[in-house]
């Protein structure tokens, strides 16, 4: 299923959801700064952009199971 605006626009709603109800569960973000500072002065890609995507696919998984019952049309995610 490939990723729509309109899905992506629901996971970024989800996403502010989880950082409402639960901030402190973000505090890393805030943390990975610096890592992701030193990663590109080391000309590296960052791999920040890693672990978003797996948490994306995350929300995504949860949005498909809700919103596309039953959960098999969004199982290729």
């Amino acid at each position: 299923m490939p990723l729509t605006n309109t899905l992506k626009a629901q996971y970024f709603n989800e996403w502010m959801r989880h950082f409402i109800e639960a901030p402190e569960s973000f505090a890393r973000e805030f943390e990975q700064v610096n890592g992701f500072l030193a990663e590109e002065a080391n000309g590296k890609e960052p791999s920040y952009g890693e672990t978003c995507a797996a948490y994306m696919k995350q929300i995504t998984g949860e949005l498909c199971f809700e919103v596309y019952e039953p959960r098999r049309v969004c199982r290729r995610l």
